[in-house]
């Protein structure tokens, strides 16, 4: 079974990004609960402190993380983004998932709310 999810500007129905197969990253969001964007809908409201939050948990800070994220080409980044989180290691998904939280942080800082829909 897998975990597909995606964030989208509510407004503008722009996606920002989306993921295939990544269960410990949406453990790391599910975990903190954030707020449900209807109710009785799954679709959660990604903020700014969800997204600080679940940038600790993976340590997307750290020095040599930004230097791989620097180098990463958006070719390798949707590739990731696309396939298993199982297929890579750590070393791997770390920058991709600074580079994915910088995006969200971006969409989540303006005036449109920014959503996580998913299915498993």
């Amino acid at each position: 079974m897998g975990m597909d999810m995606g964030f989208v500007k509510v407004d503008s129905q722009e996606e920002v990004a989306s993921l295939r197969n990544h269960w410990a990253l949406a453990e790391s969001i599910f975990e903190l609960a954030p707020p449900t964007y209807k109710e009785g809908y799954t679709d959660l409201v990604i903020e700014d402190w969800v997204i600080e939050e679940v940038s600790e948990q993976w340590d997307v800070h750290d020095a040599e993380v930004v230097r791989a994220e620097a180098a990463l080409s958006e070719a390798e980044f949707e590739q990731v983004c696309d396939s298993s989180e199982d297929e890579h290691d750590l070393s791997v998904l770390r920058p991709v998932y600074r580079r994915l939280l910088e995006r969200l942080y971006d969409a989540a800082s303006g005036p449109d709310v920014l959503v996580c829909y998913w299915s498993a």
